[in-house]
């Protein structure tokens, strides 16, 4: 998982700079990935964490998704095979 995130930090974010908390750097590809940081080295740290994390929880809800519809078929198949006999 490391490897990954080490190739998509490759990948530019965008930079605004926020009056109140200094600059919040944010991934358009990937919704919600967004850093907040008082310096532009401090937003490139906190960047690399919310990447890290982003790519965590997409993995995560990717394979509770992937398990659950192999359960949901399991049951649907069960439910037709009851309803038809």
């Amino acid at each position: 998982m490391e490897m990954v995130t080490e190739n998509l930090w490759e990948d530019p974010y965008e930079v605004r700079k926020d009056p109140v908390k200094g600059y919040t750097g944010f991934y358009p590809e990937f919704p919600g990935c967004i850093g907040y940081g008082e310096n532009q080295e401090m937003l490139r740290m906190n960047m690399k964490k919310a990447l890290r994390n982003w790519i965590y929880a997409a993995y995560a809800q990717w394979t509770e998704r992937r398990i659950m519809g192999k359960v949901s078929r399991r049951v649907y198949w069960k439910l037709q095979a009851h309803i038809h006999k």
